[in-house]
């Protein structure tokens, strides 16, 4: 029996003398074999959920791969950022930013499209196939066109080669306390019903009409869409990546059951797919309807203090039902005491900080899935934390 299993160490750049960082990569099928899959886990690097359910799944496809039953190329990632993993501070692990420059590590990265479509003058034909071949060719060339200057600019580009020509990403996170929940492309609705239902989101929000933010996920799926702006209506340019940023519970939750229930579901959406042989068997139902990010209402925190919730994550909430309380203990004033954060929009309460969690000005205390634009929203930016 002949296995395409085989895992991949790519060196990153590393501007500190005598340190030297690896991406590991498993990989499944041949090289170039359609369709495509990448799945990464913990870009935000104290996000475990996805980096557990991952290497789970990669014993479901060693199977699978045993069996010749792998029919597309898939890669997983189960660690994708080992810079923020071996970010540790006061005993804490500090995943989210990067240290050095005090990035995001989910922000900024690149968006090629410009430099694809330019590159693209001349070259497409009327075939929207032949097209797709041509401008993953030529978004490659792009990326490993950007100069490495720092060892955030190596990781990044690293990262988007491999994933930039695939059919379909998933960009796994985890909240701080949450339901399954994802965000998309409004352009890839309802297209991305299957891998909606398969995961089981009790919310799915869709971005009009892509995400504008750098975030890994957002500049890889925005991709299509944005090339098929600039290059006009003479050459066909279809959405030709499916691509979504998953928010797998919350951070905490994270068991050997639920990573196993979670491989599960990862596998079916790649049988789905056509990346795997056999059936998924019969879709379940959807447990909410796509929403738009208009319709996303947030609250913030009104000062520093503990937040207390009448609410949990997954649970169907309505105008004006209070979600949390944030206190100020030192208030003289009993009334000042309490300051009770309200809903204004119907929909499911999907993401939250943790009980007696001490909160800061302005974060972020809830996400509402609404169906119906807020006048509160307008001009926010749906990464806001």
């Amino acid at each position: 029996m002949t296995y395409s299993r085989r895992i991949e160490s790519i060196p990153l750049s590393c501007t500190i003398p005598g340190l030297q960082r690896t991406l590991k990569v498993i990989r499944y099928g041949s090289p170039g074999a359609r369709p495509k899959a990448y799945f990464q886990a913990a870009i935000h690097a104290s996000e475990m959920t996805g980096t557990v359910a991952l290497a789970a799944l990669a014993d479901m496809l060693d199977d699978a791969d045993a069996s010749g039953k792998v029919k597309g190329e898939i890669l997983l990632l189960p660690m994708c950022n080992p810079i923020g993993f071996g970010q540790f501070l006061f005993g804490e692990q500090s995943g989210r930013f990067e240290h050095g420059g005090r990035d995001n590590f989910n922000r900024g990265h690149y968006d090629i499209s410009e430099m694809v479509a330019i590159a693209s003058k001349d070259k497409l034909v009327e075939d929207a196939d032949a097209n797709v071949a041509i401008l993953r060719g030529l978004a490659l060339d792009v990326i490993s066109s950007i100069p490495v200057i720092d060892d955030m600019t190596s990781w990044r580009t690293k990262l988007l080669a491999m994933a930039i020509d695939a059919d379909l990403v998933l960009d796994i996170h985890s909240d701080l306390d949450a339901a399954v929940f994802m965000y998309v492309n409004q352009n890839d609705w309802p297209a991305a019903t299957d891998v909606a239902a398969l995961l089981g989101c009790a919310a799915t929000i869709l971005n009009a009409p892509y995400t504008t933010s750098t975030n890994f996920s957002g500049v890889v799926g925005a991709l299509w869409p944005r090339l098929a702006e600039r290059i006009g209506p003479d050459y066909p340019v279809p959405n030709a990546c499916l691509s979504v940023l998953l928010e797998l519970r919350g951070r905490h939750d994270v068991s050997h059951a639920l990573a196993q229930a979670d491989a599960k579901r990862l596998f079916s959406i790649l049988q789905q797919r056509g990346m795997i042989e056999g059936q998924s068997g019969e879709l379940p139902a959807l447990l909410a309807p796509a929403t738009p990010i208009l319709g996303m209402d947030v609250g913030y925190a009104p000062f520093a203090g503990p937040v207390v919730y009448h609410v949990r994550p997954g649970e169907r909430v309505f105008i004006g039902m209070p979600i949390c309380d944030v206190l100020d203990p030192l208030a003289e004033d009993a009334e000042a005491r309490v300051v009770t954060l309200s809903a204004r929009a119907d929909g499911v309460l999907y993401a939250r900080p943790i009980d007696g969690m001490v909160v800061y000005p302005g974060q972020v205390m809830f996400r509402i899935a609404g169906s119906e634009p807020l006048a509160h929203r307008m001009n926010r930016s749906w990464l806001d934390d």
